[in-house]
């Protein structure tokens, strides 16, 4: 199809022109409007675009059309996508050129005006093309050129034509492919968006792509150019040559500089905010260069800065591993870097070694100061020493001759001083050694250290690790434009080579940040106020955008940054400081004010050196002629420097309480005081025209009284000056010492007299005493003061004495607080408020609206704005008739008074009966202890008694006797006892083991009363008593040497007075097992009745091959089918032996008129075994000694029996026949 004239004129212009011209025909809010109108050529008139061509400019692209076609290569629309390499194909010149492209596809977007012309030169570099961007004057030669019907190979426009060999040759354009974008926009050539990563998100990153290099400067190319919105933080370095265009056009860039009034360069901008440090020439009149720093642009004359990388400083035993090398912003080194010294920071101080390291490097960073008579400065240095009050650090270069001014260091609390004397004398366990340093700083800190803040313990040695700096290979230059107008540079980096260093902390403040956060100290007030205040305050929030500092600029996280710009702040307009010096700089600038406006009224140097600045609205001093008396007292927490000295008022007609002065002394003594009262008269005279006078003293006076504190001076001071003002005639005093006048004017606050006397209360004075103390100040005449002195006297307390004295011999104090010795007129008296609660109160609200801990200045400029508010209001209420409170009449305020005291009344009278409650319940506590203790008391003296008792009734042997009753009576003393049915008892064998319980009712009663039937155990070796608790029933069990047995004790007379248990007729159902068996060191429940208790333990047999391995079973009674039935309470008694087999240790009792058995002879005893027995006499005793009477012919004896060759004993198992 054959084309258009309007699209041959189009395709035979470069696209800048078309732009130029699309810009020139619509405004650029239209074509931001409109962007979708501009994706195509409809939107261009013919006639209009030729009418533009006619401009000189391009007035060759008309005339030369028919010759031959240039072809542009800037960009398309950034909403286009180039789908294949664009190829240029230059035909030969009389044919005029054709150009050859692929279809290109529109997508969303809209055209940039941003994209710009560029106009190249083409140069063979090796085997490649170098597209340089031109500059004005190439630019415009090479259109003389052109238009001169050119011929030669490089054209004027965006891409090189071939005149020869064009028919048969293609050129496509040369894409850098180590530029990520290019790939995604190859063919493209223009600004597309940037990858790389700025660790910003405000910042909008873009990258010119399309040509494998582009000219900077006539020496200089580079493969990449970028393009940013702002200064950066941190800027990247890449792996080939590149640079970055920064745009500083915001206002917030425009910064001025106080020393010179203008504002800063670009590149001060730009390495200010910069975290990394570079140093290097500015290039101020160095020679200029024309510097290509967007392409289309015309060269700009711009000087360079040459800058190097300062790199980061460094302990000597930082950890090597964390100075790695980067190329782009690795944010990640940095995070290494603050772990590590997060890690090392909180291992600090952990060890006792730890702690003395760092105390000593305080120690070695301490110079002494002191000089010699020559002015010599001491050189020692701090060593350990000894003084009466423990170890400290002292100067070695201390004489006895030369003391003053060395330096001493007190050893903290927390350090070991035997860990710190080891450390000093030469180290300590290599096992303590600290880990590597983590300390890595950046350089702009300067000399600010010169050892590392660390403690470093080296191969158990306390070192102090010195600051070295880590040099950085990087280097750029930065190209600014001459004309100060240009808010932009370029950043060149023609050297790749990577940071040897990790990124550093993003805690610079720059200069930007600074005066955004100047800005939120001027909008609260610069007067006064405080970095929290500031921070704190909404019109800092609504700056900041909603932020708080640290979000807005991380450099504004240290809060000590932010303080010091506000005093930089503050110091702007005091800048002869904010003491004296400065105050007296505000005095002269208030002279200069009108009567009306001026604050600093006087500004007083007296004879002694001191200093007195009075201050007042004159408004408001002339409501001091309204009242009836006034309020004067020292506050000392606004400021530390001075007494702060405020005249206060309750003015009833406006039912509001008023500071009508404030007075500033750095002195307070009578002399001071009085020339504060001096300059106070002559300046109300001065700006009220009228004097201040009391009505008792001088005929006109207004005032009835002052009221104020008991301090001595002020009053003293108060009456000197007052004095000259009396005028005897009319008030009658005729006096010339002024103590005499102040019972005429002067009433003190019951408040401050009643604090002297509250201590009183804890120092053994009866509650009556107390309360007249208290209350001395209502006493009714002198007779009352006078029987309160003897009443004082008879207390005989050295306190309470000393505090009356004081007030007899000031004799005018005492007229001053009661109203009884007053000589002022009852109706004065009674106008004169009684206590300063109007001072306090202001004192507190004036606190509340400045603040506290204020300086000199500060103290005074804030009250003067708190002072000029409240003259305004007043105004208001003047002026329109409106009260500001119309709940504070009198009614009002003695309604709330009367409230308050009876909440007080209650609350107090609530406290004393809980004082009450809590005295007696204490009281009862007490007696109950005490109680507690005699009981104890008396408990322990019976527990006495009754272990004398047990030792006066113990035997040698330790065998009990006589302790538990009666001696039973044997067989010998009483033959027979008859029963309850005449039937006689059978009697005890003197060689029988005997069992019994006796019927005990006393505390150490075991058991209920137990029969006295008689149990034998036949056949048995030999006999043992258990010893136990003197009150313990003693336990009787078998062993197999007679030898055992204690001699003294089967021969001691009363051994048939032993209590003993009948294990056959025990019930075990009623005895009471509830006591401690740890005693007994032998087994003695051998047996136990198989129907009654279940929970006996088992005995250990020692002496037998058959025995158990010793542990204690729990045995239960005989099954129902075996052949030795239980039946009822003669239930024979069981032994388990190892084989499980169930023996009857006892034969059935026998009813009571059995006969006794005959003695069971040795012959008529079977052995089971058929082993030959003998009775052991020697082992055994005699068998004739033993009384086998009571044994009950049948089945069940169990006997221990040792065979004849005298070998080892045997358990045997023996029936009786």
């Amino acid at each position: 199809m054959a084309q258009t004239e309007k699209e041959e004129l189009i395709d035979s212009i470069p696209s800048r022109v078309l732009i130029e011209f699309r810009n020139y025909v619509f405004s650029p809010s239209y074509i931001q409007r409109n962007a979708s109108r501009f994706l195509d050529n409809q939107w261009v008139d013919l006639e209009e675009l030729k009418a533009f061509l006619t401009q000189p400019n391009y007035a060759h692209y008309l005339t030369s059309s028919d010759d031959f076609t240039v072809v542009g290569s800037s960009p398309p629309p950034e909403h286009f996508t180039v789908n294949e390499d664009v190829k240029v194909k230059v035909e030969d010149d009389t044919e005029g050129t054709v150009v050859k492209s692929e279809c290109l596809e529109a997508v969303e977007g809209a055209l940039s005006d941003d994209i710009s012309a560029v106009k190249l030169r083409t140069i063979r570099e090796g085997d490649h093309d170098v597209f340089e961007i031109l500059d004005s004057d190439d630019e415009c030669s090479a259109s003389s050129a052109a238009s001169a019907a050119s011929t030669s190979p490089n054209t004027t426009g965006e891409a090189p034509v071939k005149t020869e060999d064009s028919d048969s040759e293609e050129t496509d354009f040369d894409i850098d492919e180590a530029t990520p974008e290019a790939a995604k926009y190859r063919g493209f050539v223009g600004w597309v968006p940037s990858d790389t990563f700025w660790n910003d998100p405000s910042i909008k990153a873009e990258v010119y792509v399309g040509l494998a290099s582009i000219r900077i400067t006539r020496q200089a190319t580079v493969r990449r150019l970028e393009r940013i919105n702002k200064p950066a933080k941190c800027y990247p370095v890449f792996e080939f040559p590149a640079a970055i265009i920064v745009d500083a056009s915001d206002e917030k860039y425009n910064i001025v500089n106080p020393e010179t009034q203008e504002l800063y360069t670009v590149d001060h901008i730009i390495k200010d905010i910069d975290i990394e440090s570079f140093s290097g020439p500015t290039g101020t009149g160095q020679p200029t260069v024309d510097v290509n720093i967007e392409p289309g642009e015309e060269g700009i004359d711009c000087r360079r800065s040459r800058l190097k990388c300062k790199g980061c400083i460094i302990c000597e035993y930082t950890d090597k591993q964390l100075l790695v090398e980067r190329w782009g912003i690795d944010t990640s080194s940095r995070d290494r870097v603050f772990e590590a010294q997060v890690q090392t920071k909180s291992e600090e101080g952990s060890t006792a070694e730890s702690t003395a390291a760092t105390f000593l490097n305080i120690a070695h960073a301490r110079k002494c100061t002191a000089r010699d008579k020559h002015g010599k400065l001491c050189e020692g240095k701090l060593t350990l020493k000894t003084s009466n009050y423990g170890k400290f650090m002292g100067c070695s270069g201390w004489r006895k001759n030369w003391k003053d001014g060395h330096v001493r260091l007190t050893i903290w609390s927390a350090v070991n001083v035997d860990v710190l004397k080891s450390l000093i004398d030469g180290g300590s366990s290599t096992g303590k050694d600290t880990p590597a340093c983590t300390l890595v700083k950046s350089p702009r800190i300067g000399l600010k250290l010169s050892f590392c803040p660390h403690s470093h313990i080296i191969n158990g040695l306390a070192q102090r690790g010195k600051i070295l700096a880590h040099k950085c290979p990087v280097d750029r230059t930065i190209f600014i434009p001459s004309d100060s107008t240009m808010r932009k540079a370029l950043i060149l980096t023609t050297k790749p080579m990577p940071h040897s260093h990790p990124m550093m902390p993003d805690d610079k403040l720059s200069k930007v940040a600074k005066e955004v956060y100047r800005q939120c100290v001027r909008a609260v007030g610069t007067v006064a106020v405080t970095r929290q205040e500031v921070d704190s305050a909404p019109t800092t929030v609504q700056h900041l955008g909603g932020q708080l500092p640290s979000e807005y600029d991380s450099g504004l996280h240290d809060k000590r940054k932010r303080a010091n710009l506000v005093h930089e702040e503050k110091k702007k307009l005091y800048p002869h400081g904010f003491h004296i010096e400065g105050l007296f700089s505000v005095f002269i600038r208030d002279r200069m004010k009108s009567k009306e406006e001026c604050y600093v009224q006087r500004f007083i140097s007296t004879p002694t050196g001191g200093n007195i600045i009075v201050t007042c609205v004159p408004f408001l001093l002339n409501l001091i002629h309204d009242v009836k008396c006034f309020e004067g007292d020292g506050t000392f927490k606004r400021l530390h420097e001075m007494t702060e000295w405020e005249m206060a008022v309750f003015h009833r007609g406006l039912q509001q309480a008023l500071t009508i002065a404030r007075i500033y002394m750095d002195q307070a003594d009578t002399e001071h005081y009085k020339i504060m009262y001096d300059t106070l008269q002559e300046l109300v005279l001065t700006l009220t025209g009228k004097p201040l006078r009391f009505k008792r003293l001088t005929p006109g006076g207004t005032l009835s009284g002052v009221n104020a504190d008991m301090e001595i001076a002020h009053a003293l001071g108060l009456a000197k000056s007052f004095l000259p003002t009396n005028v005897p005639e009319h008030s009658g005093i005729n006096t010339d010492d002024p103590a005499e006048l102040l019972p005429y004017i002067f009433r003190l606050c019951h408040v401050h007299a009643r604090r002297a006397v509250i201590p009183f209360k804890n120092s053994g004075i009866s509650s009556d005493d107390y309360d007249q103390l208290f209350n001395f100040m209502h006493l009714k005449s002198q007779v009352d003061v006078d029987n309160l002195t003897l009443r004082i006297k008879e207390m005989n307390n050295t306190n309470i004495s000393a505090w009356w004295r004081h007030k007899l011999e000031f004799k005018w104090i005492l007229p001053c607080l009661i109203k009884a010795l007053s000589h002022m007129h009852p109706e004065d008296w009674d106008a004169t408020l009684p206590n300063t609660n109007t001072g306090e109160a202001q004192h507190h609200w004036t606190n509340n609206c400045t603040g506290i801990n204020l300086t000199l200045v500060e103290a005074v400029e804030s009250a003067r704005k708190v002072d000029n508010d409240v003259m305004r209001l007043v105004k208001v209420t003047f002026e329109k008739a409106a009260v500001q409170n119309s709940n504070n009449n009198l009614v009002n305020r003695m309604s709330r008074n009367i409230r308050r005291h009876d909440r007080a009344a209650d609350k107090a009278q609530k406290g004393k009966q809980v004082v009450e409650a809590t005295s007696d319940l204490q009281e009862k506590i007490t007696l109950e202890r005490e109680s507690r203790k005699e009981s104890v008391n008396r408990e322990k003296a019976l527990k006495e008694q009754l272990t004398e008792l047990k030792v006066l009734h113990s035997s040698s042997s330790g065998s009990v006797s006589n302790l538990f009753g009666k001696k039973p009576q044997g067989p010998r003393a009483k033959a027979a006892e008859s029963s309850s049915c005449g039937r006689p008892k059978a009697s005890k064998s003197k060689k029988a083991v005997q069992v019994e319980q006796r019927n005990d009712t006393s505390d150490n009663d075991y058991s209920g009363q137990v029969p006295a039937t008689r149990s034998v155990l036949a056949d048995c070796d030999t006999l043992s008593v258990n010893e136990g608790p003197s009150d313990s029933p003693v336990f009787i069990s078998l062993t197999s040497d007679c030898s055992a047995i204690p001699t003294d004790v089967l021969a001691h007379p009363d051994m048939s007075t032993v209590p003993i248990i009948d294990p056959a007729t025990i019930d075990y159902g009623s005895f009471d097992f509830d006591f401690d068996f740890d005693w007994v060191p032998s087994s003695s429940f051998n047996i136990f009745p198989s129907n009654e208790a279940p929970f006996v333990p088992q005995p250990h047999i020692s002496d037998s091959s058959n025995d158990d391995d010793g542990t204690l079973r729990w045995l239960q009674p005989e099954p129902s089918n075996s052949q030795f039935m239980p039946v009822g309470p003669s239930a024979p008694w069981y032994y388990h032996d190892t084989d499980d087999d169930v023996l009857p240790l006892l034969p059935p009792v026998p009813t009571p008129l059995s006969p006794s058995p005959s003695p069971i002879e040795q012959d008529s005893i079977a052995d089971s075994d058929n082993l030959p027995l003998v009775w052991d006499t020697s082992t055994m005793g005699r068998q004739e000694d033993l009384d086998l009477s009571n044994i009950i012919p049948g089945n069940g004896v169990v006997t221990r029996k040792r065979a004849a060759d005298g070998s080892e004993s045997y358990s045997k198992r023996a029936k009786h026949t």
